[in-house]
């Protein structure tokens, strides 16, 4: 038996791409433009985490072969404690592939508290350890009825930063509902972790509401409260974040960032009509905020990716397209996409290749990926292919939340990923 647990570890080792670890002084930038979709690439293959429950897979793009993350032979991976792929059954937030190792965050009970932790998960799946606890707070209901509503997780130059609305789900979609959070850092140096700002209301003046965004030495973050929209960065290293301030701040929208640039979209005053009318896209200098320059885009799902930006019209409008734009003006648009109207408009990189996604044919996820090469992309020698296909994806993840509901368990964490 240990040898084939051996062989099983070994045989994942290969497949995953992470064999040779970084050191651990190397702590680079965050890919955020691919992170979004929740699927992270290697040399070999792919790794996949859940929508909401700890769900962790890896796609060979060899033999096509999808496994769980857990090296222990016969494993159901139903949840139980000694799978590294399913423990415990945990809802988490997105997952980020990060110096060769998969960051999560996910809430536990004891029954009585509520405990959200960052977790880190070996890319062979021999290990599954918890990096540090962020947040506890009383569990209000008889059983485990909580969920995460956001959990925007990022890591960046050796820091996690991730945001946490934890809600009863007896009253989801209400405000009532939230039972609190938080915006926590964890240095992976040491494991150390700091409530930057601690969410006691779900208006609470400082909250993050929307992405987090790495830029340099900088997380960026946007705070809906109360019907106004307010912006913070916070130096990685520093205690409290510091509110910035755009042009138009009652009509706009950070839609990224990158090494130098912030990127705010600004709406047109008065009525428009946000599926036809074009937006104003203001550059500003990530470290002074001074404006470096406007100008006008379609409208409008925007990725930020090597300093241009990738702009697609809203899924609503007839024409499905993709702009490209750099230094402030369009370098070309296409409407040769893949598949057909279920296509994803909006776009993440990896490997140098530009990404976009089909949903499952309940909409309920992106199973399908398209790849092109971002080289070919640019110079409009489009030739899409199928990079990643799950199709099997939906009935598994139907197996394994009716398993959950058979416990009683809420699976469904309304999270962006």
């Amino acid at each position: 038996m240990k040898k084939t647990a051996a062989l099983i570890a070994a045989f994942a080792l290969i497949l995953c791409g992470c064999s040779e670890k970084n050191e651990q002084a190397n702590y680079p930038d965050s890919d955020a433009a691919w992170n979004e979709l929740n699927i992270m690439e290697t040399e070999n293959g792919y790794y996949i985490g859940g929508t909401s429950s700890l769900f962790l897979q890896y796609h060979d793009k060899n033999t096509g072969n999808e496994i769980m993350l857990c090296d222990k032979p016969e494993c159901p991976h139903d949840g139980r404690e000694t799978c590294t792929a399913t423990y415990k059954n945990l809802n988490c937030s997105n997952v980020v592939l990060y110096n060769n190792e998969l960051y999560f965050a996910a809430i536990d009970s004891d029954g009585e508290t509520l405990t959200v932790s960052l977790y880190k998960a070996a890319c062979d799946g021999s290990s599954l350890d918890k990096v540090s606890e962020l947040y506890s707070v009383k569990n209000s209901t008889d059983k485990y009825h909580v969920f995460f509503d956001k959990a925007f997780l990022t890591v960046h130059r050796g820091y996690a930063f991730i945001n946490v609305d934890i809600y009863n789900a007896e009253n989801i979609g209400l405000f009532a509902g939230f039972i609190g959070g938080g915006f926590y850092r964890t240095d992976l140096r040491n494991g150390e972790s700091k409530a930057l700002v601690q969410y006691d209301d779900f208006w609470n003046d400082k909250k993050a509401n929307s992405g987090i965004y790495p830029c340099e030495d900088y997380i960026l973050y946007e705070n809906f409260s109360s019907n106004t929209r307010k912006y913070y960065r916070i130096k990685l290293n520093a205690d409290s974040p510091e509110q910035i301030h755009f042009e138009n701040e009652d009509r706009i929208s950070v839609e990224g960032a990158d090494s130098s640039k912030i990127y705010v979209l600004e709406f047109p005053e008065g009525e428009y009509n946000k599926i036809v009318d074009e937006y104003n896209m203001v550059e500003y200098d990530a470290e002074t905020l001074a404006k470096i320059r406007d100008y006008k885009v379609c409208g409008c799902d925007v990725t930020v990716y090597d300093n241009r930006l990738y702009v697609s019209r809203y899924q609503e409008h007839e024409d499905n397209l993709i702009v490209v734009y750099e230094d402030g003006k369009e370098k070309f648009r296409t409407n040769k996409l893949p598949g057909d109207s279920e296509v994803y408009n909006s776009v993440s990189f990896s490997s140098g290749k530009i990404y976009i996604g089909k949903r499952a044919s309940s909409g309920f996820g992106t199973h399908i990926y398209y790849s092109c090469d971002i080289e070919d992309f640019l110079s409009e020698n489009i030739n899409w292919k199928t990079e990643y296909s799950n199709e099997n994806a939906e009935e598994k993840w139907s197996e394994h939340c009716s398993k959950r509901a058979s416990n009683e368990e809420i699976y469904n964490s309304y999270s962006n990923f």
